[in-house]
């Protein structure tokens, strides 16, 4: 499943995103791109994506990518 987590750097986001990486899902991770994940980050694995979810604009661009599920975890 191709799944797009919003705030996926986040404090929640932290602990989802490797377990859907865990279980074979394609992961992206939005985010306003502030901070890079480190090397050894349990955020290895996903695809991140520059983006504001205050920006419909923003959200408009990922509109191509046809994620399965988004969620969403804004800061």
């Amino acid at each position: 499943m191709k799944v797009f987590v919003i705030g996926g750097t986040g404090h929640v986001g932290s602990f989802l995103v490797p377990m859907l990486l865990n279980q074979g899902h394609e992961v992206f991770v939005g985010s306003r791109g502030k901070t890079a994940p480190r090397e050894d980050s349990p955020l290895k694995g996903a695809q991140f994506v520059t983006c504001n979810s205050n920006s419909l604009e923003s959200l408009q661009a990922l509109r191509d990518y046809r994620f399965d599920v988004v969620v969403d975890f804004p800061g």
